[in-house]
C-alpha cells in the first residue's frame, strides 16, 4: 500500500503558493477598478455640467441666489438647486449631478460658478459667464448700436 499523505500535503502547499503570488495582482486590480468608478463620475459631471451650460447659453433674467439659480428657458420660469444630494431643474426633476454633499453657485467678474463637493474633493467650474452686452441697458430702441461694440479684440 502506498501512503499518500505527503502528496495532498504538496498539493495543499502548491494551491496556497499560488494563491498567495495571484492575492497581491487581485488586490491591484480591485483598486484600479475602484479609481475607474471615480473617473467615471467625472466624466459623467463633465457631460451633465455641458448640457446645464447649453440650457443656461440660451436662457436669460438669470438670477443667483446662492444655493439656487432662477431663470427663463424657453418663456417659462425654472430653479437649479440641491435636493437631495441632487442637482435638480424644476419644474420636473431634470437631474445634472448626484452624490453631491455641498453645491453654492458664486458670483465672480461676470461669470457665474458652480463651487460643489463631491467624494471628499471640491470643484468649481464657470458654468455661465456675462453676454456683456445687453440690450436693456441702451436706452434707444432703434438700431443705432454701433458695430465695433461687437468686434473680437
Amino acid at each position: 500500500m502506498r501512503n499518500s499523505r505527503g502528496f495532498t500535503s504538496l498539493r495543499t502547499i502548491v494551491a496556497l503558493i499560488i494563491t498567495l503570488t495571484l492575492l497581491p495582482i487581485a488586490c491591484n486590480v480591485i483598486s484600479y477598478a475602484a479609481n475607474l468608478k471615480f473617473e467615471y463620475d467625472l466624466v459623467n459631471d463633465e457631460i451633465s455640467l455641458y448640457q446645464l451650460r447649453r440650457i443656461l447659453l440660451i436662457a436669460y433674467d438669470v438670477e443667483n441666489s446662492g444655493d439656487s439659480l432662477n431663470f427663463i428657458y424657453h418663456n417659462n420660469d425654472y430653479k437649479l438647486s440641491l435636493i437631495n444630494n441632487r442637482l435638480v431643474l424644476q419644474p420636473g426633476y431634470q437631474m445634472f449631478l448626484d452624490k453631491v454633499d455641498d453645491l453654492t453657485f458664486i458670483e465672480e467678474g461676470n461669470a457665474i460658478y458652480i463651487q460643489y463637493e463631491k467624494h471628499n474633493k471640491e470643484f468649481k467650474t464657470p458654468i455661465i459667464k456675462s453676454r456683456g452686452i445687453y440690450l436693456d441697458d441702451f436706452s434707444d430702441t432703434d438700431d443705432d448700436i454701433a458695430d465695433d461694440s461687437f468686434s473680437d479684440e
